[in-house]
Parts: C-alpha cells; sequence; structure tokens
C-alpha cells in the first residue's frame, strides 16, 4: 500500500486542482479498498510459484527416532548407574549376564548417625551382602567411647545397623546376588569442631577387612582421601570376584564380609556424622513377589565394567557418572568399532549426554 506522498505522487495530474479535504477524502478511499482487497484474500502482487533463486529452502527432514546409545539394554546402562551412582536411580536394575532369567530386584536402604571415638577415629562399614536380610547387622559405626587410634571393628565400642529388607535369614533357600551398593557419610555437626579427613575404601577383593593400621589403607591405589566438610562423601561396590556377579545361596550371604568402609581421622572426639547406605539385588527362588525380565547383553557388561573408574570417587557420583559415559563412548568407538553405524551414533549420544548427567539430569533423560 503507498503512503499519501507516493499516491499523490503518482496522481499529481488528476488531483492536482482538488482541496485538501477532498485529497483526504480521496486517499481514505485508497486505503480502504486496499484493506478490503487484503482482506478477501485478493493479492495486490501475484507471486511466482517457482522457487526464487538462492533463496530456495532446504530438503524437509525426516522425523527419525534417536539413536540406541550404543545398543546397550535398559539393564547395562541401570547396571552403569547402581555402579557408580546407586542413590540416583529410581528403576529396577540388574546385571547384564550372558543368560537372561527372570528375577525379583529389589533395593533396601540402611541409615543411621555415627560418632567419633576418644582418639579423633571413627568409621562406618558396610556387607553387601547382609543388606539383603533385615534380619542381620549390614552396618557397623563407631560410637563416642570408641579408644582405638585405628580401625579394629572387634572392639566392643561399636554399634550395629539393620536395613529395612523385608526378607529374614532364617531357614532361607533362595540366591541373591549383589547388583551395586554403596554407602556415603556426611558431617553433622556444628562448624566450629569440624576437622580430619575421611579415607574411602574397598577391600580390593571384596572380602572382609581385618583392623588394620592406616597405612594399610592408604597403600592400597584405590583409595582416596578427602578433608572433612558437609558434602556426602562415599564408597561404591565393584565386582571384583566370580561370585560377585553370580547368584549366591544363604550360606555365602551370611558369611560377613564388611568389605566397604569410610575411615575418619584427625576429627574432634564426639562429633557426629551420618550414613546412608543402598544396595540393589537380585533374588531368584521360591515364594517371591513379581520377577521381571532381566536382558542378556555381555557386550553391555564388558563395556561397563571396563569403564568403571579404577579408584573410589573424589568428587560426587553424578560426576564420576558423567567420566564413566564418556569413557564407555571412547570404549565402544574402538573396540566395538566394527559393529557398523550403532556404535558411533550412539557414542556420539553418551556424550552428549555426559554434561546433562553431570548436571543432574536423569540418565533416561538426558539419553531421549
Amino acid at each position: 500500500m503507498l503512503t499519501r506522498e507516493q499516491f499523490f505522487a503518482n496522481h499529481s495530474r488528476k488531483y492536482k486542482s482538488l482541496s485538501p479535504s477532498q485529497k483526504n477524502e480521496r486517499y481514505a478511499a485508497y486505503v480502504k479498498s486496499m484493506r478490503g482487497r487484503n482482506t478477501t484474500g485478493t493479492s495486490v502482487r501475484q507471486h511466482s510459484s517457482s522457487p526464487t533463486p538462492g533463496l530456495t529452502s532446504p530438503p524437509r527432514q525426516r522425523l527419525r527416532a534417536p539413536p540406541k546409545p550404543l545398543g546397550l539394554s535398559k539393564c547395562s546402562l541401570n547396571y552403569m548407574r547402581a555402579l557408580v551412582d546407586p542413590w540416583d536411580l529410581e528403576d529396577e536394575a540388574c546385571i547384564p549376564d550372558t543368560i537372561s532369567l527372570p528375577s525379583f530386584k529389589f533395593s533396601p536402604i540402611c541409615r543411621g548417625t555415627f560418632q567419633v571415638g576418644t582418639q579423633g577415629v571413627g568409621f562406618a562399614t558396610i556387607d553387601p551382602w547382609l543388606l539383603a536380610y533385615g534380619t542381620q547387622p549390614c552396618v557397623r559405626a563407631t560410637t563416642a567411647t570408641y579408644a582405638a587410634s585405628t580401625f579394629n571393628p572387634a572392639l566392643p565400642d561399636i554399634q550395629s545397623f539393620f536395613g529395612n529388607s523385608v526378607f529374614t535369614h532364617v531357614g532361607d533357600t533362595r540366591d541373591y546376588r549383589v547388583v551395586g551398593c554403596g554407602i556415603r557419610i556426611r558431617y553433622a555437626g556444628n562448624e566450629l569442631n569440624r576437622g580430619g579427613r575421611i579415607i574411602s575404601y574397598r577391600q580390593p577383593n571384596n572380602g572382609n577387612i581385618p583392623g588394620s593400621a592406616l597405612d594399610v589403607f592408604l597403600n592400597n591405589l584405590e583409595t582416596v582421601t578427602v578433608p572433612v566438610d558437609r558434602e556426602w562423601h562415599s564408597s561404591v561396590f565393584k565386582p571384583a570376584r566370580a561370585q560377585d556377579i553370580s547368584y549366591q545361596n544363604s550360606s555365602v550371604v551370611l558369611t560377613p564380609e564388611y568389605s566397604q568402609l569410610l575411615l575418619i581421622t584427625g576429627a574432634t572426639p564426639g562429633t557426629t556424622f551420618e550414613f546412608d547406605a543402598i544396595c540393589f539385588f537380585e533374588v531368584v527362588g521360591a515364594n517371591l513377589p513379581t520377577l521381571t525380565h532381566s536382558h542378556s547383553d555381555p557386550v553391555g557388561m564388558s563395556v561397563v565394567s571396563t569403564a568403571l573408574s579404577t579408584h573410589q570417587p573424589t568428587t560426587t557420583p553424578s560426576d564420576d557418572l558423567s567420566s564413566v559415559i564418556s569413557s564407555i563412548s571412547s570404549i565402544a568407538e574402538t573396540a566395538l568399532s566394527f559393529v557398523p553405524g550403532i556404535v558411533n551414533t550412539g557414542a556420539r549420544a553418551l556424550r552428549a549426554a555426559a554434561p546433562l548427567i553431570k548436571a543432574g539430569a536423569p540418565l533416561a533423560l538426558a539419553l531421549m
């Protein structure tokens, strides 16, 4: 539509003798007619149906489903989460074994508080297997009267804690296996008394930790130490033996193996810490609730196991999980490059998901 000046410039001879009021009426009539054309769909200018050179639209992209990450099963992804960050897994977890068997999956927890002893030493240690039973002490921790200057679980000033599993050990004929387990602690006292360090340790063969001097723990290559602060610090389970990924009967489950330890040294005597433990189990046998299928994914199990950190996490488990995801993508691109298409696409998806996992996004959402 022309402006007032353009309209009268185009009709200078025709409307030259008109008065200002008449010119206003003519221009108003022109504006009204042009608006009427636009509202009725009549175009002032006919456009060519052929595309303008240089302004052609790109071809329409077909919508495709998101790539399947490395072809890993849901069981493998949850297995990775259970081993690295069990506190952020709200789904069922299973071991992606070579044979797929239906099992009952459950995740009991155990929580409580403990104190640093008279020598500035305190600890919380867990037997992952015993958390399968609500009738067995799965966590042992110090009281304020603990008088040793090192780790000695045989002393009397130790308190026992029980998990919330519904299973009892009396007459049990079921078979169990640990999918993943973790115990974490954090300082719960006042700020003036905060001090010392935390030693995060796992017995290399997942066996029972005997009473030991501090240098035994510090000389283990998997051990890490951190100053006491108000953050959670953890020790997580890692399979190290054939029995750690196999179903075991109650006699094996009941054999004491307090294999994961968080040891505090140099702290103010009597200060309080809280602990939070969780384990994921699969169980087979009689008189079980609803069974669900596990997945047979030996490739995924191998990739996840290879990508696990070689030491206990020094950062939050979510940060450690993002590192594991990056490692999985690298392992897949090199060791599994014979799988055409799936590996490279899945590796890119996992690498892109790592920052989202680090930021706290759920694994399933980050991989969408």
